[in-house]
């Protein structure tokens, strides 16, 4: 990860000059090669690109589309150091498509695998949350909640941020299996709440869904690799360091779509239907 010790008025390095050119707004890689060489004269497209993969990875250049932008979640947990990149990354003006969603509208993105979308999503999470009325719980459904195990880093620290700010979040789980059961102890129980069901209500493995107010965001994950997670959960029942890494290959393979919709009347329906699993103090 990158913190304090970079020079960003004088970036030195590619992966410096690349965050300062990003700290105002997204780009696509051809308009990030143009503005960066502005500040760095010289550095070739190979390198940009090797530096970007390298960011995309520690999750602090998230790409959706075509475009690149800082990770929203990397900002808030550099808040200080970034400040001013953090007000003109606000989210009125983050130019991120899928705020200006009308309702029923809808945008698609793909990624290579499982993995490579939860960067993305905890990147639209953190966007999708802060839009939201602070009051409003956000509903998250999943087969088996395998991103607290095998992305730790980054979803306990948006946990965490919900339950400091005392927010409702309410995950429900497809399904009891022993892991299933072990991912509990991330939730508090009031303000974090966390459901397994015996049987999913959702007819397919494939499908992940997370409500914020209307904005839904659907994710749909090969069949195949779906079908693994399945199997790793029926036969594990211990999380150690062999099962971390059979999991982390799982979520390595197989294409992954994430929708992002505004459909305020679908959204209720599934509230409705995962809601009455929680409660509120309200």
């Amino acid at each position: 990860m990158y913190y304090v010790g970079m020079s960003i008025i004088r970036p030195e390095t590619i992966a410096e000059t690349i965050i300062n050119t990003l700290s105002t707004k997204s780009l696509n890689g051809k308009a990030l090669l143009t503005a960066a060489r502005t500040l760095k004269p010289g550095f070739t497209k190979q390198a940009l690109y090797s530096e970007l993969r390298k960011l995309v990875a520690q999750e602090v250049v998230i790409k959706h589309g075509t475009q690149y932008s800082l990770s929203k979640v990397w900002l808030d947990g550099m808040a200080d150091f970034f400040q001013k990149a953090q007000e003109r990354y606000g989210i009125s003006r983050n130019n991120v498509d899928f705020l200006s969603l009308q309702d029923g509208d809808s945008i698609s993105y793909t990624f290579k695998n499982p993995e490579e979308s939860d960067r993305f999503l905890a990147h639209t999470f953190s966007v999708l949350s802060d839009a939201m009325h602070h009051d409003e719980p956000i509903y998250l459904y999943n087969p088996h909640e395998w991103y607290l195990l095998a992305r730790t880093e980054s979803e306990v620290p948006l946990f965490e941020d919900m339950k400091q700010q005392k927010r409702y979040l309410w995950l429900l789980a497809g399904r009891a299996d022993p892991l299933d059961v072990y991912v509990k102890q991330y939730f508090d129980g009031e303000y974090l709440q966390y459901h397994m069901l015996r049987e999913s209500i959702f007819e397919k493995n494939t499908y992940y869904v997370n409500i914020f107010s209307n904005f839904i965001m659907e994710t749909h994950i090969d069949k195949a690799t779906a079908d693994k997670m399945d199997l790793f959960y029926k036969n594990t029942a211990v999380w150690d360091k062999n099962a971390e890494r059979e999991l982390k290959l799982i979520v390595s393979e197989g294409k992954t779509k994430v929708t992002i919709s505004n459909n305020a009347r679908k959204a209720a329906k599934l509230k409705k239907l995962m809601g009455e699993y929680f409660y509120t103090n309200n």
